[in-house]
């Protein structure tokens, strides 16, 4: 289920920079701007994880926290996996 998900969120990703690039040819904000501002949004993410998840030692957090997210947002939407 979980790589569904995955799937999932690549197919959304891919939509969005598609997304990104027309608003931008639109006359709207510069596709680096919004990598940018969605780079730093993601870092800050990432740290809230590490802070939330009280793993140790630093290659361990990076290991862990991107399966440890995805399994809590499952248990809270109650999603069997």
């Amino acid at each position: 289920m979980v790589s569904y998900l995955l799937l999932f969120m690549l197919f959304g990703f891919s939509y969005g920079i598609i997304q990104f690039e027309q608003a931008e040819k639109a006359g709207g904000m510069q596709l680096w701007l919004a990598g940018l501002v969605l780079a730093t949004f993601g870092i800050g993410l990432q740290i809230s994880i590490f802070n939330t998840a009280k793993a140790t030692g630093a290659f361990n957090l990076l290991k862990n926290s991107s399966t440890w997210f995805l399994v809590t947002v499952l248990k809270a939407i109650k999603l069997k996996y």
